[in-house]
């Protein structure tokens, strides 16, 4: 095989990214009815409330205190990513299960503070699914 084969990306071989995390939203299909739809980050208009399932890559306090604001760095099995900023407030009740190699499920806004910079997630609450 010469070497342009070897290096030429295919659809089975897509480079993991950051805002191309995986997330779930809830899309209107009728009065009071919603269907769960999945897809990347990067594709999901600023402000929508989203569900996510990852694993903890990184941890880092914003404030230089354990109860300020935190942002993690969450990673699908993909290997896709996000970054995670949870306030003050929500660092507050979140704290316990942001621990790198943690299995989280988040709920959160995805966010977009500059433009062309990857899309990001505002952590509202956390769950571990495994540890």
């Amino acid at each position: 095989m010469n070497r342009i084969a070897q290096t030429t990306l295919t659809r089975s071989r897509v480079i993991p990214m950051p805002g191309r995390l995986p997330v779930s939203r809830l899309v209107r299909s009728l009065p009071g009815r919603g269907v769960r739809v999945e897809t990347p980050l990067d594709q999901v208009d600023t402000d929508t409330l989203i569900t996510t399932t990852g694993t903890i890559a990184a941890v880092r306090y914003l404030d230089n205190k354990v109860f300020g604001r935190t942002m993690i760095v969450l990673t699908a099995e993909d290997g896709n990513s996000a970054h995670v900023l949870f306030d003050a407030d929500s660092a507050y009740y979140a704290e316990p299960v942001l621990r790198k190699g943690s299995r989280i499920e988040l709920h959160g806004l995805v966010t977009r503070h500059i433009p062309g910079q990857p899309a990001g997630l505002e952590g509202l609450g956390v769950r571990v699914v495994s540890a």
